[in-house]
């Protein structure tokens, strides 16, 4: 129970027996009724166990009652019954009503005991917020400072063809920096995870130094399948974190939220980032294995800008899939 819960009701707890966990969530049904097919009990609602309500039965309970008892077949909730309209509609309009209003006090009970909706832990869960937008934007700010310093050169020399290594940088910054972004929106609450954001600054590491291989292509798909590695690293560690927000979910929106965020995480974990780490170690092998044509003539530009296309692809996915995120991280924050 939250602190300011015991000190509210003035009451001292000394010895906890037992305790248990659950989602806070408070359901029930439009309607009880549906042609001859009535909701009754658990099918009709479903509160969040410990704190006991009721529904009060309709004032002329005694024609609903005969109807239902005599002609109704139950079945794990729900009864088909042969009654009268007048008999339907008492239950349609009296019921619900009263359903809803218990409801709406069962949840500011629930709400007023629920330790991450005090204000407090807002409070923290928006510092968190604050420190990880800012992180992201400046460590991606000090990757784009390599790869400016390195594309000079490349304007320089009017290398039209090492534009594509330019290309493929950029995309990579905007890709790390509009995952990061998404991720904070989604999953980033106190407490702050420190593991997390060292692999976000050794990613940045690796991402300057790679700028720095622009032109020299064993280097650059060298550095890019060690890349793909670390990242590849991050999404299998941000799975428990994902885990995390998903057993402390409270709300409908939360939970599609973070069953979409999931989704994402695996589909990445074994498809996108094996593609793109296969992709990378296979052209590596390809320049060892045929120096001549992609050093000498030239073939490795080829290569480069086939990388700088699947970025762009992966890219439009990012933009895609945060439009779906975007009412249901809007919905989460309302609730």
């Amino acid at each position: 129970m939250k602190d300011q819960a015991v000190e509210h009701l003035k009451i001292a707890v000394t010895k906890v027996n037992w305790f248990s966990t659950y989602r806070v969530h408070h359901r029930v049904a439009d309607s009880f009724r549906r042609g001859r097919i009535f909701l009754l009990g658990d099918a009709a609602h479903q509160p969040t166990p410990g704190i006991m309500w009721s529904i009060k039965p309709p004032p002329h309970r005694h024609e609903f009652a005969p109807t239902v008892f005599r002609y109704g077949i139950f079945c794990i909730g729900f009864a088909a019954a042969n009654d009268p309209l007048t008999s339907r509609e008492s239950v349609r309009l009296e019921i619900v009503p009263i359903c809803s209003r218990s409801l709406n006090r069962r949840q500011s009970l629930a709400k007023f005991a629920l330790v991450r909706r005090s204000s407090a832990r807002r409070e923290l869960d928006t510092t968190v917020l604050n420190i990880e937008l800012t992180l992201a934007s400046i460590i991606q700010g000090v990757a784009l400072y390599f790869l400016i310093d390195n594309a000079r050169n490349v304007v320089a020399l009017r290398d039209l063809r090492s534009t594509a290594y330019v290309a493929a940088g950029l995309c990579v910054i905007f890709i790390f920096w509009s995952r990061s972004i998404i991720h904070t929106l989604t999953l980033i609450a106190w407490p702050l995870e420190f593991g997390h954001n060292f692999f976000y600054i050794a990613c940045t590491l690796g991402e300057s130094v790679l700028f720095t291989c622009i032109g020299r292509p064993k280097a650059w798909f060298g550095l890019s399948t060690a890349y793909a590695a670390v990242v590849w690293l991050l999404f299998l560690y941000d799975l428990r974190l994902l885990r995390t927000r998903a057993r402390e979910a409270c709300t409908d929106a939360e939970l599609r939220l973070y069953g979409a965020a999931t989704a994402d995480q695996w589909l990445n974990i074994r498809l996108l980032i094996p593609a793109l780490f296969a992709f990378n170690l296979a052209c590596l092998i390809a320049i060892y294995l045929r120096p001549v044509l992609f050093l000498n003539r030239g073939a490795h530009y080829y290569l480069c800008a086939a990388q700088a296309a699947g970025f762009v692809v992966y890219l439009w996915y990012v933009t895609r899939f945060f439009a779906t995120l975007a009412p249901l991280i809007a919905a989460t924050r309302e609730e």
